[in-house]
């Protein structure tokens, strides 16, 4: 009959001698993340949602200023409407156009990441 080795209680004893571990085929699995998981989780969908406002908003914007009007808009009009909106939308659309584009990357980025194949 074997001996049992006498382990020191302080420490592991898979990391003292005469310390018997079980096969890895022994082990259980490791629990894989469910991939529907993704498309739950509501700041993905926050995440697909900015980055759509923001590029379709960033596209408007640049139209708008460059005069193919998405709105009709008469040459008269208050200062604000006239010198003020066009130059506050050139100079914030192309930041939205970046933050949408990037969002729009990190969402992709994120998708993959976390992509397993079914099987």
């Amino acid at each position: 009959m074997a001996e049992q080795p006498d382990f020191d209680p302080r420490f592991d004893p898979a990391f003292q001698r005469g310390f018997d571990a079980p096969s890895p085929s022994q082990e259980e699995p490791l629990p894989v993340d469910d991939p529907a998981s993704l498309r739950s989780n509501p700041w993905v969908w926050a995440l697909w949602i900015v980055a759509v406002v923001f590029t379709v908003g960033a596209i408007a914007a640049e139209t708008y200023v460059t005069g193919g009007s998405l709105v009709p808009v008469s040459s008269v009009g208050t200062p604000t409407s006239v010198y003020v909106m066009p130059l506050v939308l050139v100079s914030l659309a192309p930041w939205f156009l970046g933050a949408g584009l990037a969002a729009f990357i990190g969402v992709l980025l994120l998708s993959a990441v976390r992509w397993r194949p079914r099987g």
